[in-house]
C-alpha cells in the first residue's frame, strides 16, 4: 500500500475548491461557501497549479472558469466525487456511524413540527441544527449546501 505523498493531500484538498469555482465562477461566492477567505481560497488555488504545473482556473475572465485542464481533472474526478458519498453513507451505516442533520422547516410548521422532528431523530444524530424561514430562502439554503432536508407545504 502507497502512502500519501503532500502532493496527494494538496489534490484532495483542492477538489471542492474547483467543485465550488466550476459551480459559481466566482472566488468571492467559493470562499463563503467554504467558509474560507478569499485570499485564502486563492493561495490554496495557487499552490495547487504551482505544484502541479497545470493551471486550472482562468483568472483573467469574468466570471473566472476552468481552463480546459481544469475541466479535464475536474471530469476524471467525477466519477470519484459522485461515487464518494453512497460509500460514506454505507461505511457510517454499516458502522452505526450517527451524523450531524441540518434540517428546514417552513416558517408556518416551525411551532408545530420542528420540536416534533427533532425529538424523533435526536437519538439517529449527534447533532440536529434547525432553521426555519420562507420557501425559497429555505430552497435557496439548500441549494448552497447549508441544509440537508427542508419541509415546506409549497411543491
Amino acid at each position: 500500500m502507497s502512502s500519501l505523498s503532500p502532493r496527494s493531500f494538496l489534490v484532495t484538498e483542492t477538489i471542492d475548491l474547483l467543485l465550488y469555482i466550476s459551480k459559481t465562477q466566482s472566488f468571492t461566492e467559493t470562499s463563503r461557501l467554504m467558509g474560507l477567505s478569499q485570499s485564502m481560497v486563492s493561495r490554496k488555488l495557487s499552490a495547487f497549479e504551482a505544484t502541479t504545473g497545470i493551471t486550472a482556473v482562468d483568472r483573467s475572465s469574468r466570471p473566472v472558469k476552468l481552463t480546459p485542464e481544469g475541466k479535464m481533472l475536474l471530469e476524471a474526478l467525477m466519477p470519484y466525487i459522485e461515487g464518494l458519498p453512497v460509500v460514506l453513507d454505507k461505511l457510517q451505516t454499516d458502522s452505526n456511524i450517527k451524523r450531524k442533520l441540518r434540517i428546514g422547516f417552513v416558517d408556518t410548521f416551525t411551532r408545530y413540527i420542528a420540536c416534533h422532528v427533532i425529538k424523533d431523530v435526536s437519538s439517529e444524530v449527534t447533532q440536529c441544527t434547525a432553521l426555519s424561514g420562507t420557501s425559497d430562502h429555505l430552497l435557496h439554503c439548500f441549494k448552497r449546501d447549508e441544509l440537508d432536508v427542508f419541509i415546506t407545504s409549497d411543491p
